[in-house]
């Protein structure tokens, strides 16, 4: 006999704080699958087991966490929490997720209120950050820089992204490139400082390593 293993189905069914964030993160590294029996899945995929762990718990999961070693030691192991269940998978189709996102993925309609939170949900997924000091010869004086930086395949995706980061945040929308088979938007200085304080003010769920290396970037540029 099967065993059946529990979730809460209808975790997507209204907006919350912590629903916001994970859409915001599934939209970046998770997957709706149905395999040859016709069995519905939403999957979560990650190099870091403990945002998962968080996952699992908002969700109220009992499902297991599968670990997918590397064969090069010198590369992070990835994880996958996977679901099976046909309402959730549902409920995401509503939201206009479907099978094979990552370069059909529109952005869902999302209130003032929740969009701090899908923001860093995708930013942990499918964001990265980057801080240091340049030499400039010209001026012969060192000079600070912050990068925040959001990717996705698809680029319609990331325009709808960036004017809502104008309207929300009141900054600028930059150039979307495209670079490495993927499109990327950028943030640089007091803009991508604007971006970690929106994101990280009272946040109730996120990626520790990403939350500590915005911390200490942000202290960075304050010195």
């Amino acid at each position: 006999m099967p065993k059946f293993l529990g979730v809460n189905k209808d975790f997507f069914k209204s907006w919350t704080h912590e629903m916001a964030y994970v859409l915001g993160f599934f939209t970046a590294d998770g997957c709706l699958t149905i395999n040859p029996r016709g069995s519905h899945y939403v999957e979560f995929n990650s190099n870091d087991l403990d945002i998962l762990e968080k996952i699992k718990l908002v969700m109220g999961s009992s499902h297991k966490i599968g670990c997918r070693k590397r064969i090069d030691s010198q590369l992070p192991n990835s994880y996958r929490l996977q679901l099976g269940s046909k309402e959730i998978f549902n409920d995401l189709v509503k939201l206009e997720f479907t099978v094979n996102k990552s370069k059909t993925v529109k952005f869902p309609k999302i209130s003032d209120e929740y969009f701090a939170d899908y923001l860093r949900g995708y930013f942990d997924g499918d964001g990265c950050i980057s801080y240091s000091n340049y030499f400039r010869k010209q001026r012969n004086k060192h000079f600070k820089y912050i990068v925040v930086m959001f990717t996705s395949g698809s680029k319609e995706f990331l325009i709808q992204l960036a004017d809502i980061i104008r309207k929300e945040i009141l900054i600028k929308s930059p150039k979307i490139i495209y670079h490495s088979r993927a499109y990327r938007l950028s943030y640089l200085s007091n803009n991508a400082v604007n971006i970690l304080k929106y994101i990280y003010n009272n946040p109730v769920i996120y990626l520790d390593r990403k939350f500590k290396k915005s911390k200490l970037a942000l202290q960075f540029m304050d010195r």
